[in-house]
């Protein structure tokens, strides 16, 4: 055997125990989803002001006409969550010519829920309506376009990824982990960083009839915790740029879901129906 043969497959040798080397430290795609749900058990409140500039893509009609793409009004959503005592309030606005005009309100307690709609609501018995446009940001960049739209939770989130069979991983630099096989477009296919507690880097899906749904997103350090900080979000129909501003992290925000506070704060007032 000559000297170039031996040195081609002791080389094809080491490389080969490299590719094993590196799939052994990548965990299984199930266990890394818990690792990603565990990194951020430690939130119980937060509050986040959520900036979204949303733009359509264009659309051609059935006359064949193309229409151009459509930009909509900034939207701001300011989200106060108490996760251990299942409290949330999500209040929109939308930003016209510099001006924050609410447009909805929605608020859901163990003692009570509240749906304002343009400077009309109603505190209602408790109940568990959808909130329109809202999503758990915690779970953005793992969620499915189903999950997404629905307000899955991350916990909702992982439990359905717990039923998917494994998938293929692939450790690439700088801890990045690649979940899914990448055929240029359109396969599942998730990006891990597991430096940063396994946030999500990027995820694309599939959403039938020829749609992609994608998420490329940044991640910055809060208490600890690594959250999403900016993040694009496309749609067959939209993108969306999202900005968070976690304005605080485990803190107390008892005040966020006192009545009186909340008509003092979105200047509205609320007919009480329990």
């Amino acid at each position: 055997m000559s000297h170039l043969r031996l040195s081609l497959i002791v080389a094809a040798l080491l490389m080969l125990a490299h590719v094993q080397a590196l799939a052994q430290d990548a965990p299984p795609f199930k266990d890394a989803v818990r690792k990603f749900a565990d990194a951020r058990k430690a939130i119980a409140t937060y509050e986040l002001l959520l900036t979204i500039n949303e733009r359509g893509r264009p659309q051609r009609a059935t006359d064949g006409v193309l229409y151009p793409a459509v930009s909509e009004p900034v939207v701001t959503l300011e989200i106060a969550a108490d996760l251990k005592s299942d409290r949330l309030l999500v209040a929109e606005h939308q930003i016209n010519d510099g001006k924050k005009v609410l447009k909805r309100l929605d608020v859901r307690t163990p003692k009570y829920s509240i749906s304002e709609r343009d400077s009309r609501g109603s505190i209602m018995p408790p109940g568990n309506h959808r909130i329109d446009g809202y999503f758990d940001p915690l779970a953005l960049g793992i969620a499915a376009i189903g999950d997404m739209s629905r307000g899955t939770s991350l916990a909702g989130v992982v439990r359905n990824y717990m039923d998917w069979p494994s998938l293929e991983s692939q450790l690439l630099a700088d801890g990045i982990i690649q979940y899914g096989e990448d055929d240029g477009e359109t396969s599942y296919l998730l990006f891990l960083d597991a430096k940063r507690g396994y946030s999500p880097i990027r995820l694309r899906d599939y959403t039938g009839h020829g749609g992609v749904f994608r998420v490329d997103q940044l991640s910055s350090l809060r208490d600890g915790i690594w959250l999403p900080a900016s993040a694009i979000v496309e749609e067959p129909e939209r993108i969306r740029m999202m900005q968070f501003e976690w304005r605080t992290v485990n803190s107390s925000i008892d005040e966020r879901f006192d009545l009186p506070e909340i008509e003092a704060t979105y200047d509205i007032d609320l007919i009480d129906k329990r």
